[in-house]
């Protein structure tokens, strides 16, 4: 089953930016077939911080596209 892992870009808790959300690397250890994103500019409230982004993202997965916003 595909799994869809959307991290936070923007953490200050450890140091502002981050490279590797630990969800997104936690889901890719755990699943098979994971893909992993990192939402740029948000912190832990991803869908009210980027909404816009979320839906691009969502919309692509669900219709079985690439995971790259348009």
């Amino acid at each position: 089953m595909p799994v869809l892992a959307l991290g936070a870009g923007y953490i200050p808790t450890f140091g502002g930016n981050i490279t590797m959300p630990t969800i997104v690397y936690g889901m890719q250890k755990l699943a098979q077939n994971a893909t992993g994103i990192t939402v740029p500019n948000s912190g832990h409230w991803i869908p009210e911080e980027q909404p816009t982004f979320v839906i691009k993202i969502l919309e692509n997965f669900f219709a079985g596209n690439s995971t790259k916003t348009k």
